[in-house]
């Protein structure tokens, strides 16, 4: 009959005994968690998210050499591939988070759609000057040039805001 304590136990004891013998003695557990935290106040002196991770990965060898790296080699290993697995796909998590930002939510776009009225006519592609209902950045009057360059807004007719081109805005008639 197997016996799946025994056999649980016998593996652990051989696969400790394996890597025990595979190289010099290791650090201390109290080291690298001693490590892991410098790191961590390296972080608040010379920030740049850099450091965390290898504090982080610093504690997490920490608690594997307490449970079963015995060896300065394997350790070593550990923190290593663990500080550059979490560099990297923290980055890469940091990418896609703000890769999908849409161009509506760059903060030049959060005007369009603003309504105002013409208080100097817009005629082709010559400039005019609208009122807007809502200010930007305090200012209600701003220089506009029409969406449709062959097309007359008159004075007093509604408008809308549907682009941004340098510091005069792009408006349609609504």
């Amino acid at each position: 009959m197997f016996d799946k304590t025994n056999f649980i136990t016998n593996f652990v004891s051989n696969t400790n005994t394996l890597l025990q013998s595979m190289g010099t003695p290791g650090l201390e557990y109290w080291i690298w968690a001693s490590v892991g935290t410098l790191f961590f106040v390296l972080e608040l002196f010379l920030p740049g998210f850099i450091f965390f991770w290898f504090g982080l990965s610093a504690i997490f060898v920490s608690v594997l050499t307490l449970l079963f790296l015995k060896t300065l080699e394997l350790q070593v290993l550990a923190w290593l591939v663990l500080s550059i697995a979490l560099i990297f796909s923290y980055f890469y998590y940091k990418r896609r988070k703000y890769s999908d930002k849409s161009q509506s939510e760059d903060p030049i776009f959060r005007y369009v759609g603003m309504r105002g009225e013409v208080i100097q006519p817009i005629v082709g592609t010559k400039m005019g000057r609208v009122r807007l209902d809502t200010p930007i950045n305090g200012i209600y009057e701003w220089n506009a040039i029409s969406q449709n360059l062959d097309e007359t807004i008159e004075v007093g007719e509604r408008i809308e805001v549907i682009g941004v081109e340098g510091i005069k805005l792009i408006v349609k008639k609504v």
